[in-house]
């Protein structure tokens, strides 16, 4: 359950819960007091390739996830290679603050949200590093006035992660950024450069 030499136990972490996830199966198990390693075995309906992750839970706080892909037949053997819940070093809170501004595709220029199809959210999509494949939404208001912010993503671990950003007025989708790809530490002074949300007014 984490990179050192003698992982710490559930219990040592304050972990509840193992979560697992195959191919969109969710199933929640009790991570068992004194342990730090463990494999669990899964009845599936039909062979296949299938991904797996596993998140590593205090009550409904993310401490830890790791994530794999298995190849499962008919054989009883099929297994996946060991899972490392990596956990952030004591007292680390590796957060990323995102920036955006909003551009208008006509002339160039900055403009507000309120400007910009009436803009109510921007939306960091994340996955990667603690998040595995699980690509996470972190909002924030879009403020009428405003043609650029930023916000902070708090995230369960240090690592690579990739994001991609969103604007949006209710449901209606009016620009989405490439993926860019950020490496996140526990400094305090991870951040990515200004994501330019281009619109159509």
């Amino acid at each position: 359950m984490s990179g050192s030499a003698v992982p710490p136990t559930c219990d040592e972490v304050g972990a509840t819960t193992i979560r697992v996830n195959i191919g969109g199966d969710v199933t929640d198990l009790s991570c068992p007091p004194g342990q730090s390693t463990g494999s669990i075995p899964f009845y599936l309906d039909a062979a296949g390739a299938y991904p797996v992750s596993v998140t590593l839970l205090a009550g409904t706080t993310r401490l830890a996830e790791g994530s794999t892909s298995a190849i499962v037949d008919c054989g009883g053997l099929s297994q996946t290679p060991v899972i490392d819940l990596t956990l952030p070093p004591v007292g680390c809170s590796p957060d990323l603050t995102i920036s955006w501004i909003i551009t208008s595709n006509i002339d160039g220029f900055a403009i507000t949200c309120d400007e910009a199809g009436h803009a109510d959210t921007v939306t960091a999509w994340i996955d990667g590093g603690g998040l595995g494949t699980n690509l996470t939404a972190y909002r924030s208001a879009c403020p009428a006035n405003s043609d650029s912010g930023s916000f902070v993503a708090l995230l369960p671990t240090t690592g690579t992660y990739d994001i991609t950003l969103e604007l949006t007025a209710g449901s209606v989708l009016l620009s989405e950024t490439p993926i860019l790809t950020k490496v996140v530490d526990c400094s305090g002074l991870s951040a990515t450069p200004p994501a330019e949300l281009l619109v159509n007014f």
